[in-house]
């Protein structure tokens, strides 16, 4: 049986080796591989030529490193101020007011702490203010708010009064928090 011829070409050949690349890259790594032993024995040879010399090498040493300042690099560690009545105020808005004569007023009202001045706190830390809020009569709230680096909480209550007089927001402390 025959079989039938294709009219097809021959496949193309594989390229030849390129030997004259294997060979520069054998001859660089056998230079660069007596370079690295040459500084090996000379470093071999210096640190033995060294010892046996004396002083001589120790005292070139130390004339080399007290004729460059050493490097120091310092930072300068971060000023916060500590939050005080100094620098905090409260804010008390009343929200909504119910008055009953002589019988006096009911307050809702919202109590913030603010800055009263450019400052800055420690983000790390956080500090509790207490807030006495006084109606001007037997009574008496305290509250305490947090405050950390620029944010403080908000609080929000209810008091009354048997004066028709708005209630008064006094800072009666601050400390950090452990």
């Amino acid at each position: 049986m025959n079989r039938p011829q294709y009219l097809y070409p021959a496949p193309p050949r594989p390229p030849a080796p390129n030997n004259a690349a294997k060979t520069v890259a054998i001859m660089a790594a056998a230079l660069g591989g007596l370079c690295v032993t040459g500084l090996v024995i000379g470093a071999i040879g210096g640190i033995v030529s060294g010892d046996s010399a004396g002083t001589s090498s120790s005292s070139t040493l130390a004339v080399a490193a007290t004729t460059q300042p050493p490097r120091m690099t310092t930072t300068a560690a971060a000023r916060y101020d500590a939050p005080s009545a100094d620098n905090l105020a409260t804010e008390l808005t009343v929200t909504e007011k119910q008055c009953f004569g002589s019988a006096g007023c009911n307050f809702k009202y919202e109590l913030r702490v603010v800055v009263t001045q450019p400052v800055t706190f420690d983000p790390a830390k956080s500090y509790r203010v207490s807030i006495v809020i006084d109606g001007g009569t037997n009574w008496e709230r305290i509250h305490s708010l947090d405050v950390r680096g620029t944010k403080a909480d908000v609080v929000s209550g209810r008091v009354s009064s048997d004066t028709l007089a708005s209630p008064v927001a006094v800072i009666a402390s601050v400390t950090a928090k452990p």
